[in-house]
């Protein structure tokens, strides 16, 4: 027989530490996800509500959910699903999915997302669960390219991209306090498109190549860095202001921020590019100058309930 509890946190001693119980559950969540353990969203969005549901079999963990549940937003995103090999094929993943389901409509949500990888061997297995738990089926959401930074040479890479000398190239972390409030003020606006937002997961920033581009005193692009590991950075927003595409700083900008990090060195990067809200044209130039060189190339797929 299995269980199912909701784990709590809110009589934890320290913001910092576990509840004996949901310590238990420790060994079964990425490193990345340990802060759902402590009621805290991955993503440190404030007025969300952490959800997680776990699964038991003789009193020991065999399987958990976790999610989000935005309450300013009514959207609920399921960060992760694991359910422990050999309790697998008992419908535990989809009795946990329709668990934090239910308790995430009690608590005001509207919207269901779950983004996973392709490639992932248990993706199949996923999107059976997804099925039976009536969710729409998944749609493209975002390219990752993983390549060998020190290696990474292909023929574009070493053709001239001049921009205008009007146009300044600056570090990331120059950035002034009324620069951040006119990006803040464009996105609200819907000029910059969220997935490109340069200020989501800031506490991931790479200050040594996330670069910037001014033009008459205002920001009019970025390419924004994360490290995620010692040896590995995920480029992770490229984006210039629509007017100034023909000029093709984008290229450049990347390609200055690629020769920052060739020169540490740091052995891995990553570029990702959404495709839900992306030009055309960054699809393309991924499709022609970064998936044919690339070590590995990841495709993440977006359900919705």
């Amino acid at each position: 027989m299995y269980e199912l509890k909701r784990l709590e946190w809110h009589k934890l001693q320290s913001e910092n530490s576990f509840s004996d119980f949901n310590k238990l559950f420790e060994a079964l969540v990425p490193p990345a996800f340990h802060c759902c353990l402590q009621g805290k969203d991955p993503n440190d969005i404030s007025e969300t509500s952490l959800i997680a549901i776990g699964a038991l079999h003789q009193g020991e963990p065999v399987g958990i959910v976790l999610a989000s549940c935005y309450r300013h937003t009514h959207y609920v995103k399921v960060h992760y699903i694991h359910v422990l090999p050999e309790h697998r094929n008992h419908h535990i993943a989809r009795q946990m999915l329709q668990a934090v389901y239910a308790v995430a409509k009690d608590e005001g949500g509207r919207y269901f997302t779950l983004i996973y990888k392709l490639e992932d061997p248990l993706s199949r297995a996923l999107e059976k669960v997804l099925i039976a738990c009536n969710w729409n089926p998944a749609q493209p959401f975002m390219i990752e390219c993983l390549f060998e930074c020190l290696t990474f040479d292909p023929p574009w890479f070493k053709a001239p991209y001049k921009i205008p000398s009007s146009i300044q190239e600056f570090p990331w972390s120059d950035l002034t306090k009324d620069e951040r409030e006119q990006i803040l003020h464009d996105e609200r606006r819907g000029v910059i498109p969220l997935a490109v937002l340069p200020f989501r997961n800031e506490h991931l920033v790479e200050p040594l190549n996330s670069l910037g581009l001014r033009y008459d005193g205002r920001v009019i692009g970025w390419i924004i860095t994360h490290r995620t590991a010692p040896d590995k950075i995920v480029y992770q927003a490229l984006y210039i202001e629509r007017s100034f595409h023909f000029l093709g700083p984008g290229i450049k900008l990347l390609i200055d921020s690629i020769l920052i990090q060739k020169k540490v060195p740091i052995k891995w990067s990553a570029f990702q590019l959404p495709l839900t809200q992306v030009h055309p044209a960054w699809i393309q130039f991924i499709n022609r100058r970064l998936i044919p060189y690339a070590d590995e190339v990841i495709h993440y797929v977006q359900a919705w309930r």
